[in-house]
């Protein structure tokens, strides 16, 4: 169809018309596409086209208005003879694509590329993790649209129109923020009534579920309501889950009738080879959870079906760790660089972070949010906007959605609460209270019930405020001691996607052989704790050979993260284990973590082969966090106040207050194979940050622990610091020079340069990107490593070692045979170059780093070796010459030291002349 007198053309499904409405007697027009209902309080029956136009003839602030009760799944466009805008529904469900290059816009980015071709985004690009990240799509060139935002033609011109006043509820009583969210809701509901559909809802054990029930209470007669569950012979995380969903939703209907099924899935044996998936490719661009339909395409095949849904209730509940002071455009940053972490390793760094800054500035993030919290409103435009609405995208194949709470105004009343209260999920608590109280009676995500839970919370304690003791025990109503089962089966997974699940009745656990591979993780879970209180338990293992030792870890996750491990290979003994403030909500697993590829050996899975024993869970009340404690040393990954523990995954998580300005602070950053120590001094009033690289390491001295160089210094050295001390230094099989090369498998160059990149960002608020780094011999190569993956920065290497490999043979044979299992150098220096030659990596990549390099040429490894190979690469590679620089100098009295303090901090200072002119 025309849209009026433009160029433009709106073309449709047949099954569903558009309705395209003149505005008074002008030229302009409104489009709506789409299911659109009105919630407002007008009672006229109008069409929501007619309603818009009757306010576009007004003025645009009550168009807006109207937009606000609007709910449903839909498109508006308000145009004239030269073109028109575009609204969403309120959270974007139904999708919008555009094209500037090709002038299309269209509900599917599939659709868009095959009515002409772009580009496929390269993983360098942000392939990976593009649903996450702004409007990216699978093409370059493709936008998708996010709520909130109007998009205008021709021009393609993007503006924010919401949040565009203060919410307006803050002031309301709870109960009157209440009755007007109900009240949206009801008008909504008698529209969407008259299209005469088919409703099936979906009914699980969570707050969301209830809720929609609760609101639907009045109306459930007609309504179908299924939950899926998971077959006996699935053993999985998901599965528990679902099952827990079976378990609630059966107390659920003792409180309302329902017309209700259960359906009993196996996600690998009803994926059905024969469904048409390439139909479903086309609606989405990512995968979710297609194996479903063809189930719900069996059970709910009639006409005029309409799924129920309630997504939009996320954003209710200071999601992604909201707090008061996190509203800020660095905490998102580093939100979003969490988010996007499946580009980490393909997209640089850099790269992402100018994404992120150029998407704030397109999508309006420096404005004014009118005291919007910039999490939840992100939470809104890009989880519900972009994941939530492919979600939708991929079961249209089967039934069309309906979110009954997909409302602008019906948000604004859920997020008038304050963070703790959206925490506490006090609104939602209320609606349930207010539509069917009963249904605040059986568990959320919990098999207590509200009694229970408030009968566990009560015991040993006094409804007094002074927390008297209560005259009985809590053996009255819970031995103070109860046995612990894991789960039955054990789940495996590769990089976080569930491969497998096995059955097994014993308490065993190991790395099938079919699945080991680095990176591979299986597990057993424990069953939920009754009350709050401390699980313990025993890991008895047979095999032990030093020779195996970073082969597999033995591990200890609580919700989600690891808080302790130890190598697999070498202990011989039990490991008594203890996990103290747990919560009935904590989910504890013990687990196996692959580090070396040993697929297809039965032998293996053998020796990785632990039993869990003595497991009892201690009923008591918490006192403070989740703390996990074992017998084995250096295992825990907790955080101390000497000492901040954290996942290489997470360290953009860091904040300036996590570092006390003037006071050294140990930093342990967990990799997969490995712990990386540095030590971080925050310094008052400085600007940039150095990174100092240690060189060989004395192990007499250092027996086996963390050594950082030059560190006494830092008091005499203006820039914040960070001291890298190199992790195969340390630990049982420690070495005293290593070049970062920890194992076959893992080169710890790589994960050092994401940790100090992040600190530096932490430290100097972002404000330098130009960070020095130093080293010496050793120390000289891991700085040019750090320096080849950070390409503003600057380093000073002195004496250093280019080609690791051309080093004094004794201690390349060692590094080779305590660290790298005698791996030949020919077959590292073929599958990964970059470990073995720094200078050469340099000269490989385009970048703006630059090199001062001070060589002692009295010295003659450096003189004849280390400086010709210098001379060589520059002379291979001219576009070195502007930024790399060699300074020598001669010092028969150095022996093999390099610079002093003093020359060393006036080149760190970057002042003064060079401390060695005229040598």
């Amino acid at each position: 169809m025309s849209l009026g007198d433009s160029e433009w053309v709106f073309a449709h499904d047949h099954l569903e018309t558009p309705e395209l409405v003149t505005v008074g007697d002008g030229d302009r027009w409104v489009l709506v596409h789409g299911l659109c209902l009105y919630a407002g309080d007008d009672e006229r029956d109008m069409a929501p086209a007619q309603r818009l136009a009757e306010l576009a003839a007004t003025d645009e602030s009550s168009f807006l208005d109207l937009l606000d009760v609007l709910g449903g799944r839909h498109v508006v466009l308000l145009g004239n003879a030269d073109g028109y805008s575009l609204y969403q529904d309120a959270t974007g469900m139904r999708s919008v694509y555009f094209s500037p290059e090709a002038e299309l816009v269209g509900s599917h980015a599939r659709l868009l590329n095959s009515l002409q071709e772009h580009r496929p985004r390269p993983r360098a690009q942000g392939r990976r993790g593009f649903l996450m990240a702004w409007d990216r799509t699978p093409y370059v060139g493709i936008s998708a649209l996010l709520p909130n935002h109007s998009l205008s033609l021709p021009n393609f011109h993007l503006e924010r129109w919401f949040p565009r006043r203060e919410n307006p509820y803050q002031s309301w009583s709870v109960g009157a923020r209440v009755a007007a969210y109900i009240g949206l809701w009801e008008r909504q509901w008698r529209e969407f009534r008259k299209k005469d559909f088919n409703p099936v809802l979906s009914v699980t054990g969570g707050h969301d579920s209830r809720t929609n029930l609760a609101l639907l209470s009045d109306h459930i007669r007609g309504i179908r309501t299924f939950t899926y569950s998971a077959a006996d012979d699935v053993q999985s995380e998901w599965a528990y889950s679902v099952r827990l969903d079976e378990h609630i939703v059966e107390d659920i209907k003792k409180c309302i009738t329902l017309d209700h099924q259960f359906f009993i899935t196996n996600p690998v044996r009803d994926r059905d080879k024969s469904f048409p998936i390439e139909l479903v490719a086309q609606n989405t661009v990512g995968k979710h959870g297609s194996w479903l339909l063809p189930y719900y395409l069996e059970h709910f095949s009639q006409d005029g079906v309409v799924h129920i849904r309630g997504n939009t209730y996320g954003v209710y509940k200071a999601p992604w760790g909201m707090t008061s002071r996190n509203n800020t455009l660095d905490s998102l940053q580093k939100l979003y660089m969490a988010t996007t972490k499946q580009d980490r390793g393909y997209e640089p760094d850099k790269s992402r972070e100018r994404h992120f800054q150029n998407g704030a500035r397109r999508w309006q993030y420096l404005n004014d949010l009118h005291g919007y919290h910039r999490r939840e409103i992100y939470y809104w435009e890009i989880r519900l906007g972009r994941w939530a609405a492919e979600i939708y995208n991929e079961t249209d194949i089967v039934f069309p959605s309906f979110d009954p709470t997909n409302v602008r105004s019906m948000l604004e009343l859920a997020l008038s609460f304050s963070i703790p209260e959206k925490k506490a999920k006090l609104f939602q608590s209320e609606l349930i209270n207010t539509a069917f109280p009963i249904l605040n009676f059986p568990g959320k995500n919990t098999t207590h019930n509200l009694y229970e839970q408030t009968r566990f919370s009560a015991i040993g304690v006094s409804d007094s405020p002074a927390g008297k003791k209560a005259s009985g025990s809590s053996t009255d109503v819970l031995p103070p001691e109860t046995s612990v089962t894991v789960a039955p089966g054990m789940t495996i997974a590769l990089d976080g996607e569930i491969l497998d699940w096995v059955s097994l009745s014993d308490s065993d656990l190991y790395m099938p052989t079919d699945h080991f591979l680095e990176r591979s993780v299986s597990g057993r879970l424990f069953t939920s704790s009754p009350s709050d209180g401390s699980l313990t338990f025993a890991v008895e293992a047979d095999y032990y050979k030093t020779l195996a030792r970073d082969t597999w870890f033995y591990q200890v996750s609580v919700d989600g993260t690891v808080r302790a491990r130890w190598d697999g290979a070498l202990r011989g003994h039990p490991v008594h284990v203890t996990v103290s403030n747990v919560t009935p909500q904590s989910t504890i697993e013990f687990q196996i973590a692959a580090l070396r590829n040993r697929q297809g050996n039965p032998s293996w899975e053998s020796a990785t082969r632990a039993r869990i024993t003595n497991a009892r869970f201690l009923l008591h009340e918490t006192n403070g966090e989740t703390l996990v404690a074992t017998d084995v040393p250096e295992s825990n990954l907790e955080s101390t106040t000497e000492k901040l523990t954290i996942s290489v995954e997470s360290i953009d998580q860091l904040t300036k207050d996590d570092f006390t300005p003037e006071f050294p602070r140990r930093v342990d950053v967990v990799t997969t194979h490995c712990v990386i120590p540095l030590l971080v001094v925050r310094r008052r009033g400085a600007r940039r940050t150095a990174i100092l690289c240690n060189g060989p390491v004395d192990l007499g001295s250092s027996k086996g622990k963390p050594v950082f160089q030059r560190s006494t210094w830092w008091p005499d050295i203006a820039h914040h610091q960070i001291y890298v001390c190199d992790p195969a230094t340390v630990g049982d099989n420690a070495v005293s020079i290593a070049w970062g090369q920890y194992s076959p498998e893992y080169w710890s160059i790589p994960d050092t340069s994401q940790a100090v990149r992040a600190i530096n960002a932490t430290l100097t608020e972002g404000a330098c990107d130009s960070p020095l780094y130093f080293g010496s011999s050793a120390g000289g190569f891991t700085a040019l490593g750090l320096l080849a993956m950070d390409p503003k920065a600057h380093a000073i290497v002195n004496n250093a070692q280019f080609d690791w490999t051309t080093w004094y043979s004794s201690a390349v044979q060692n590094t080779r045979d305590r660290r790298l299992r005698s791996m030949p150098l020919t077959d590292l220096n073929l599958l990964a170059p970059e470990r073995v030659d720094v200078l050469r990596r340099l000269a490989a990549i385009p970048s703006q780093a630059s090199v001062d390099y001070w060589v002692n040429t009295a010295l003659k490894h450096d003189r004849d070796v280390s400086l010709p190979h210098w001379e060589r690469v520059l002379g291979e590679s001219p576009h070195l010459h502007e930024r790399m620089r060699c300074r020598r100098y001669h010092d028969m009295n150095a022996g093999s030291a390099p610079l002093g303090k003093s020359e060393t901090i006036t080149l760190l200072s970057e002042s003064g002349p060079d401390p060695r002119s005229g040598t």
